[in-house]
């Protein structure tokens, strides 16, 4: 069959079409090779209508920029203050952002679009962070701000990524699942900031926002919180102090709910059971069968959250009844089937683990972590030093915990040896056999600090104190009781730390979050305001006063 050709023509001419096409969408806007790179943001040259403008009654608006833009995630970004009943379109082409869709603005109102990081240059990617557009649909632009920083209610370092919402009512109790007035985000140091704030008292809330709609309507979402109302003021040249001292203070929710999280049969008539919350000094355990209550043996994990249940009765059962109360959790009960621990159990592991690092703290020696309860409370093992070698026992100090014994001589690098089939644990496994190399540290290599602090206000209440590490891990901590004017740290490495205190007002040894539910503040947090040089052989004296 022959192709006439008119056809080819037009097949020609397609194909050519295609091609074209495929040429356009892949170009791309690119600036000339060579020179420097451009690390300008866009700048935004024209605003339709003009920024702050009023009477505002159109249904969109327009930003033109200087250079050729792209939206990155501009609906999450995007935070419209007060929030609108409809959501507007926002869209960019070329050099301009258009915004339509605003037919249901409320009137005499003042509207602030905060696009935060959503406006990049197409070219770079440079980020113009911290733009915002506001108009007034009245007769004036409101003109009030408020700045500030939120920081962890403990470590005191600012908090990335949070929403501060202002809420026109001040009462809190009023605020759970409402519209805030006024929403803004955390900058990565903790720092926000509202403008066009009108003259009334706010109530501010900073909120994790599980959920993703800027709205306090879940009670695990965490929160902080002002103690009371806090006032907008005008933007003049003592701001930047009074955006200093705005600080509010965030923490996470602590869930004090106690569960159990799982439970498991494991060989030989082992089981375990899982805690959210560690478990009390004081728990009690009921088992069923009543036969087996005197042929059992319990033991905590070393973080008090797992107990272990060895049923040392070899003979058959078909399911137990486990009844466990706590002096400060309510009741547990778990039936586990044991009929069916054929197919179901798993073999237990049973080993030896090094606890401590290279070095070994000459006044904490216990360095040898057992994976499971054992039948004795000493280990039999070997020390091998350049010139000998000689046998000692590893004494029990907590639950699986094993320390050298003190006669060991300090400055000395040694080897630690445990043979196979040294001990057994409570369900009848012996042990594998173990080997680690250490250094144990000198007397003279650590320093002491002493802290005074002389304020009889600061000194009426207990307060926990804290030695970190320059990253904030915890070295030490003390607890001073009131009236108490002084806290003394012994036995610490040489090193650079950090100090910082908080208020144990309840006394219970340990600091407490906020509760938004009672409006109470999270308990209070102060840094030493310089690193602490800890010193070999040195006891270095300190005085600080602790202002909250």
């Amino acid at each position: 069959m022959k192709r006439n050709k008119h056809n080819n023509l037009f097949g020609k001419a397609v194909l050519m079409s295609a091609f074209c096409m495929l040429v356009v969408s892949c170009a791309k806007i690119v600036t000339p090779s060579g020179g420097e790179i451009d690390r300008i943001p866009p700048k935004a040259v024209r605003f339709t209508p003009a920024q702050n403008s009023t009477h505002f009654d159109k249904t969109e608006f327009r930003i033109d920029f200087d250079e050729y833009i792209v939206l990155d995630n501009v609906r999450e970004k995007l935070i419209i203050s007060p929030t609108p009943k409809v959501k507007p379109e926002v869209t960019a082409k070329l050099k301009t952002i258009y915004v339509k869709g605003l037919d249901s603005l409320e009137e005499n109102t003042t509207y602030i679009f905060d696009f935060a990081d959503a406006i990049c240059d197409f070219n770079e990617g440079n980020r113009l962070s911290g733009f915002k557009y506001a108009f007034s649909t009245g007769e004036t632009t409101d003109s009030l701000i408020f700045e500030g920083r939120v920081s962890d209610a403990f470590s005191l370092k600012g908090v990335a990524n949070k929403y501060v919402i202002l809420f026109a009512d001040t009462n809190l109790n009023n605020i759970y699942a409402t519209d805030g007035q006024y929403i803004t985000k955390t900058d990565s140091n903790g720092w926000f900031a509202f403008s066009n704030l009108s003259k009334r008292a706010f109530r501010l809330l900073i909120l994790e926002d599980k959920n993703q709609n800027r709205r306090f309507d879940l009670p695990t979402e965490s929160v902080g919180f002002s103690s009371s109302a806090i006032t907008p003021y005008v933007l003049d040249s003592t701001s930047s102090e009074t955006k200093k001292q705005n600080t509010f203070y965030y923490s996470d929710l602590v869930d004090t709910t106690q569960k159990l999280l799982s439970s498991a049969f494991w060989d030989n008539n082992v089981f375990s059971l899982a805690f959210a919350m560690p478990l009390g000094e004081d728990f009690a355990i009921e088992l069923n069968p009543k036969s087996l209550d005197g042929a059992t043996e319990t033991q905590l994990s070393a973080d008090k959250d797992t107990l272990w249940i060895y049923c040392l009765n070899k003979k058959g059962f078909d399911t137990i009844d486990l009844k466990i109360t706590d002096g400060n959790f309510v009741e547990y009960v778990e039936t586990i089937n044991a009929s069916a621990r054929s197919n179901k159990q798993t073999e237990a592991q049973f080993y030896f683990t090094f606890c401590a690092k290279d070095s070994v703290n000459y006044y904490d020696r216990s360095i040898i972590c057992s994976s499971m309860p054992l039948q004795t409370t000493k280990i039999p093992a070997k020390l091998i030093s350049s010139s000998d070698t000689i046998s000692i026992e590893l004494s029990q100090t907590d639950r699986c915990l094993f320390a050298l014994p003190k006669e060991i001589e300090e400055g000395m690098r040694y080897t630690i040896r445990i043979d196979s089939a040294a001990v057994g644990d409570l369900a009848g496994r012996s042990n594998q056999a173990f080997e680690r190399t250490f250094y144990l540290m000198r007397r003279s290599d650590y320093g002491n600090l002493i802290v005074n602090f002389t304020d009889s206000t600061f000194a009426s209440t207990a307060h926990i104190f804290y030695l970190t590490t320059p990253k904030g891990e915890i070295i030490q901590q003390q607890i001073t009781q009131p009236f108490e004017n002084k806290v003394i740290f012994n036995h610490i490495k040489e090193g650079i730390y950090r100090l910082k205190c908080c208020s144990d007002a309840n006394s219970d040894g340990k600091w407490n979050s906020s509760d938004w539910q009672t409006g109470t503040q999270a308990e209070k947090v102060s840094a030493f305001d310089k690193l602490i040089n800890i010193k070999k052989s040195w006891d270095l004296e300190e005085q600080w006063q602790i202002l909250w």
